[in-house]
């Protein structure tokens, strides 16, 4: 079995205390091998450089066709295989920001490459706030889903995640003059979480993993019978005809995950103003 983390953090201290001047030399021959590299052969292409120029577009290029075929075109996301197509999905905010950048460059005279984009960036972001790996009801997206459907999430929610998807949602909703992307980002990504990472002695800390009575993401989930008790029953009876329950797998298969099917701006259309009353977290507003 490996060392867990403690054991590591306590070798890396007893070593940096007994050989520093050693350590320093190490990273002070490493930087210099690496920067030797660099410069006879560069990896880091940049556009800034003529003579790179052709590489860096092959490199820009290939980042896209590898997303592509790892992309799940159903449920959006990266990492989706076939054969096992129910793994573990992440958000994973770089690979948003690079199809933002991407569609910010590419001319409209390239429309077959600009509508693919489009469409890994587009339904990624829309099926990630229909999930459960959205906090529809307290706001915040949990640091990935267990599933293909973002339906059932990893019970923790991490502040650089949430900082990073506030901006990828809201530069998305500009480019498609989406709303709904908006508030998704805005409201129900950010604030909430940052709220409740805020400590008086630090400035943030980075996760937030609320459980109940030691079971974890208890705090997050449902039962039927607990929703009808804290709503009046006809509101009771709408909330669970506009959100989907998502069962959490064996043995918690008791407790349900809130999500949705349709886009909130949808549901709003379908139902009119009786949704007010239960519109989720950021939602109903910019």
């Amino acid at each position: 079995m490996p060392p867990g983390l403690l054991t590591i953090l306590k070798r890396v201290d007893e070593v940096w205390r007994s050989q520093e001047e050693q350590l320093r030399q190490n990273a002070r021959t490493i930087a210099r091998v690496t920067r030797v590299e660099l410069e006879n052969q560069p990896i880091i292409l940049d556009s800034r450089l003529p003579q790179d120029r052709a590489a860096w577009q092959k490199l820009w290029n290939g980042v896209e066709d590898a997303l592509a075929e790892q992309f799940d075109p159903q449920y959006g996301g990266f990492g989706f295989d076939g054969t096992t197509p129910n793994r573990p999905k992440f958000p994973e905010p770089p690979n948003l920001f690079y199809l933002l950048d991407r569609l910010n460059r590419l001319p409209s005279s390239e429309k077959e490459a600009r509508d693919r984009t489009r469409q890994l960036l587009r339904t990624t972001l829309t099926q990630m706030a229909l999930g459960g790996i959205r906090d529809h009801l307290a706001g915040g997206f949990h640091r990935y889903s267990v599933d293909r459907f973002w339906r059932v999430p990893h019970f923790e929610k991490m502040l650089y995640d949430n900082a990073q998807l506030l901006s990828v949602y809201s530069r998305a909703s500009a480019l498609f003059e989406d709303s709904s992307l908006s508030r998704s980002g805005r409201r129900n990504c950010c604030v909430s979480c940052a709220a409740k990472c805020a400590h008086r002695k630090v400035v943030f800390t980075p996760p937030w993993m609320p459980t109940r009575k030691a079971n974890e993401g208890r705090y997050y989930v449902w039962q039927r019978d607990e929703l009808n008790n804290v709503l009046p029953p006809a509101l009771a009876e709408l909330f669970l005809a506009t959100y989907r329950l998502a069962p959490l797998p064996p043995p918690d298969d008791q407790h349900c995950v809130v999500y949705l099917e349709k886009k909130w701006d949808d549901v709003a259309r379908e139902k009119g103003d009786r949704v007010i009353g239960i519109q989720p977290a950021g939602e109903g507003g910019s």
